[in-house]
């Protein structure tokens, strides 16, 4: 089997069980990719293709989930998906800037402001990165390779 392939590469540490996670989540997106049209229409659909705008001033008020990354992560495992809890969901929402919880005092809390409506920043940055840009940044590394040699992008 292809998986116990992957599995006896040195370069990777999963165990089988999350192995064969990211290989199922992998064949879950093109389910969504085929019914949506891509992951980031799916994905933004939920916040209504805006950012949301916190407005914290300190570490302790800012969640771990929110009932919004609660309802995608019900969504998301509905859909078959597996490793996609709330506070994976809501750690996600933050790094595709889908949640705005710089603090307010904090150089980005502005910039992502004016991202998140459209406008230029300073370093001449627009909004909106698709989803499939920041996974594909995300999983350059050794997995993604490791997949491909063992043809389960297929």
């Amino acid at each position: 089997m292809k998986i116990t392939s992957l599995m006896s590469m040195k370069n990777i540490a999963l165990h089988e069980g999350k192995l064969r996670g990211v290989v199922n989540n992998a064949k879950r997106i093109l389910q969504i990719v085929e019914q949506f049209g891509s992951l980031d229409k799916y994905i933004w659909g939920f916040v209504g293709y805006k950012t949301i705008i916190n407005r914290y001033r300190y570490s302790r008020q800012v969640p771990v989930k929110t009932p919004k990354a609660e309802f995608i992560s019900k969504d998301l495992q509905k859909r078959g998906f597996r490793f996609v809890g709330p506070i994976v969901i809501y750690s996600f929402m933050q790094v595709a800037g889908m949640t705005n919880d710089h603090h307010t005092h904090c150089f980005r809390w502005k910039e992502c402001l004016l991202l998140s409506e459209g406008q230029q920043t300073e370093t001449g940055e627009y909004n909106k990165i698709p989803v499939e840009e920041v996974f594909a940044k995300e999983t350059e590394g050794i997995l993604v390779k490791s997949f491909e040699k063992a043809n389960l992008h297929k």
